[in-house]
């Protein structure tokens, strides 16, 4: 723990300049909501908030510290946008077929011009601030609720370092979820901050909702259930409240159950019921009476809300819009942002329980000691390293790729390895190969083309050099990830290929026997 904190200061040491530079401009999407703070009663407790933001900054900044580029095959694909935009920007809307993460890319793209900074770094950077800030909207929606200190600060601990989510979705290149994500909770809790219906607050609130939805579309889809749980929330009288609560507790369940049998849904709940993210989801559970007692619109709120993202796995679009198994949410973005809710239960609960102590110097002296004990269990538990199943890139893939510009066509295909990705829980669907190593990086950054193959291919079989002749496949890329191309095969028929480079991650192999096919 330290350890990664010393990390994190050196690179902000080292990067002083840009790091500061994004974390303002980030900050900037909240200020109205910090506008709207200045008419409360209270003074907003702002050491606490930033110290937290600070410290939390210091330990994501640790994450990106030895990385050379952003992790998994999506980033490859934001950079390849990015990189267009600042060569033309005429050509955004040109990009791809399916581009639909707009904001995120252009505010990437003008970013890294206005700094003078590598686009690949802009990213990294933008992403771990996007994480140390994500938290403050939950903060800020707690202590105006509560107007507790402890019970804000709580539900901050519980959406940084609590579960593996949100932090663990940077692992996949989720940058434009989270960044619309970290717009789109700046934006409700504005909307719900409101005193008054001026023009003015009309149009900050329409900008902040189509910022959100031009930085990723799905943000919508969580706009609209968002919308639903409040009004379901404010519109059940007093007296049926407690029957609302149980009924949601128990649709809960009934939807988790089917989510949990099912071995690609249930992936969305292991942040929060596997180890150790178990622990704070019971402290989550016992505190809800609390929670309920304090706040019961708010807390039914949340509960309406984990439904609709538990609904929204099953409800059927398919037919809609013509894609087999499309559903409202896929299960990335649910296992993603349900932090969010739980978080907001969490934080009330312990607004709530902080009631029950009889005098302030009690109340104070026990938050002290119980927040203590749990950033402390947290922090040892929250694996704030990147995932070895999504860092793809090594030093010696770097040192492959100068080698590709220096002694490879500009001309050549170089076979990458890919696998299918599966998000729909449906076995009908053929999804496209996604790349599984460095070789995804290939075409951004020496720009060779890269056609994809199933990584386990058979490179003895004669049948496969064949589909690799057909194909005009020059070269073959073989990582050092799980998914690469099994390296051991190439040497049982040399009159097949030929290796033009070898070192201890990465060997590039040359196909030599295409004329005779």
């Amino acid at each position: 723990m330290l350890h990664d904190f010393i990390n994190g200061l050196v690179f902000f040491r080292d990067q002083a300049v840009p790091v500061f530079s994004l974390f303002c401009f980030t900050l900037l999407l909240c200020v109205p909501v910090f506008l709207q703070q200045r008419k409360q009663k209270r003074k907003l407790p702002y050491f606490t908030l930033t110290i937290f933001t600070l410290a939390s900054l210091i330990f994501r900044l640790s994450t990106i510290h030895d990385l050379y580029l952003p992790l998994y095959f999506d980033s490859a694909e934001h950079l390849r946008i990015i990189n267009k935009l600042l060569q033309n920007s005429s050509s955004l809307f040109t990009l791809t077929p399916t581009y639909y993460h707009i904001g995120f890319h252009i505010i990437s793209a003008v970013l890294s011009t206005a700094l003078d900074l590598a686009p690949e770094k802009t990213v990294l950077i933008l992403g771990q601030i996007i994480l140390a800030l994500l938290p403050l909207p939950i903060f800020l929606f707690i202590w105006q609720k509560t107007h507790a200190t402890t019970g804000a600060l709580f539900s901050a601990l519980l959406a940084s370092f609590a579960w593996s989510m949100p932090g663990f979705a940077i692992n996949w290149g989720k940058y434009p979820m989270l960044m619309g994500l970290l717009l789109a909770s700046a934006t409700l809790l504005y909307a719900d901050q409101r005193d008054k219906d001026s023009t003015m607050q009309r149009i900050i609130l329409s900008l902040g909702i189509i910022a959100s939805i031009l930085t990723h579309s799905r943000i919508l889809i969580f706009f609209t259930l968002t919308g639903i749980s409040w009004l379901l929330a404010q519109k059940i009288p007093a007296e049926k409240r407690r029957f609302a609560l149980g009924f949601g507790l128990a649709s809960v369940f009934l939807l988790g159950m089917p989510i949990h049998n099912n071995d690609l849904l249930k992936l969305a709940l292991e942040p929060y019921l596997g180890t150790p993210g178990i622990y704070a989801t019971l402290i989550v559970s016992l505190l809800l009476p609390f929670a309920y007692k304090k706040a019961p619109r708010y807390s039914l709120f949340s509960l309406f809300l984990i439904i609709g993202l538990f609904a929204s796995l099953f409800i059927p679009l398919g037919t809609i819009f013509g894609i087999p198994s499309l559903t409202p949410l896929d299960r990335p973005f649910v296992e993603t942002i349900l932090y969010l809710p739980l978080a907001i239960l969490g934080g009330l609960g312990a607004a709530g329980f902080g009631d029950i102590l009889p005098a302030f110097r009690a109340k104070k002296r026990v938050a002290v000691i119980l927040l203590g004990i749990f950033i402390l269990f947290s922090l040892q538990r929250y694996n704030i390293a990147p995932s070895p199943c999504c860092n793809f890139v090594s030093t010696d893939d770097i040192h492959a790729m100068t080698w590709i510009k220096e002694n490879i066509p500009t001309n050549s295909n170089i076979a990458i390895a890919a696998e299918p990705l599966t998000v729909m829980p449906s076995n009908t669907i053929r999804e496209a190969q996604t790349p599984t190593d460095a070789g995804v990086w290939v075409t951004n950054l020496t720009k060779r083309r890269t056609p994809r193959f199933p990584y386990n291919l058979d490179f003895s079989n004669s049948e496969t050099i064949t589909l690799l002749c057909q194909k005009n496949i020059s070269y073959l890329y073989a990582g050092d990830q799980a998914h690469s191309f099994n390296r051991s095969l190439y040497s049982k028929d040399t009159d097949w290929y030929q290796e033009v480079l070898s070192l201890p991650h990465v060997r590039i192999f040359a196909i030599k026997s295409c004329e005779t096919q």
